[in-house]
Parts: C-alpha cells; structure tokens; sequence
C-alpha cells in the first residue's frame, strides 16, 4: 500500500494498537470468555508494557490523517501512554463484573503448547485446533509500544477519550445490560 503511494493513488497508513472500546466483538469477548471459564493466565505474570486505542482515538486519527496526513506516510494512534498489559486487561475484565486471574506461566511453556498445537493441526488437517498458536503470543505475549509524536506532530493528534473515560463507558453498559461479549 505505502510503495502505490504517489502513482495516482495516495495512501495514508493509520495504526493503532489493540483497539478497544464500546460494541467491542474481538478482544473483550474473547477475554471475558476466558476468564470465566478459567483458561486465562498471565504470561510471564503480564507485565510486559502494552499499547492501546480506544475506537474512537482511532476514528479520531484516521479522521486527522484523512484531512491532514501526506501520501505515503505511516502514523501510529493510541490512547497515550503505554501500561502494563495485566493492568489494562484487569481494567477491561473488571468492566464486566470479571475478576481478573491470579495465574501465570512461563511463555516457553505457552511456546511449547502453541508450536505442539499448531504441529498437530496441521498432521490432522485442521481437524484439531490448537489452544494458543504463535501468533496469539506474538500479540499477547510480548511487550509492544508505539509512538505517537508523529501523529501529534503532523496531525495534531491527541487522544479525544482516555483510558478513565472508556472504562467507565464500557462498565456503564455493562450495568445497564450492554453485554460487551455479543
């Protein structure tokens, strides 16, 4: 996309990172189904730092980048500072009424199982689906950070809604019977 840029067609790349908010159908339902059944666990405890955009921080800077952003460049969206990736979950789970787990382990073990996993998918042709894969410690496991100053510079991007503000957003619906995990 970025390389087309600039042969009749102007692309401008916007990035967020784990995107969260209100009618949410990817990360919350999948987290909240986790903790209540018991299968989650902190990976290496879950205190590897971790970047996010509330969706509407995201429609925010792809709004900016669409009326401001230049053709060809790349701008990273989120809702400011990073947090520790347990610290953010926990927040999310306790949203919904979710204790957040207590329980941990070792990522070369989750490795082990995922690479176990994905080996014994593939022997079965897709008959068997492994519990983790790879990817799913690619995107959980591991300490991911973005950079904004280019978006703020370029674009006068700044978070239109903080992190205090969804959360009370998402437990507000949740009392009110606005199940996030439709």
């Amino acid at each position: 996309m970025r390389a087309q840029s600039g042969n009749g067609f102007e692309a401008v790349i916007v990035r967020p990172r784990f995107v969260w908010g209100r009618d949410d159908t990817t990360a919350l339902p999948i987290l909240t189904q986790a903790a209540r059944s018991g299968q989650m666990a902190w990976i290496n405890g879950g205190e590897y730092l971790t970047s996010a955009t509330h969706v509407a921080n995201a429609c925010h800077g792809i709004e900016l980048a669409l009326l401001k952003g230049r053709g060809g460049e790349a701008y990273f969206i989120t809702d400011g500072e990073p947090s520790t990736f347990r610290s953010f979950v926990s927040r999310l789970l306790e949203t919904q009424g979710i204790a957040p787990p207590e329980k941990a382990v070792p990522s070369w073990l989750v490795g082990t199982v995922a690479r176990v996993g994905e080996f014994a998918a593939r022997l079965s042709g897709g008959r068997i689906k492994p519990p983790v894969t790879r990817q799913d410690l690619a995107t959980m496991a591991v300490e991911v950070t973005l950079d904004i100053a280019k978006a703020k510079r370029d674009l006068g991007y700044a978070p239109v809604v903080s992190v205090d503000e969804g959360m009370a957003e998402l437990k507000r619906l949740a009392s009110a019977g606005g199940d996030q995990q439709k």
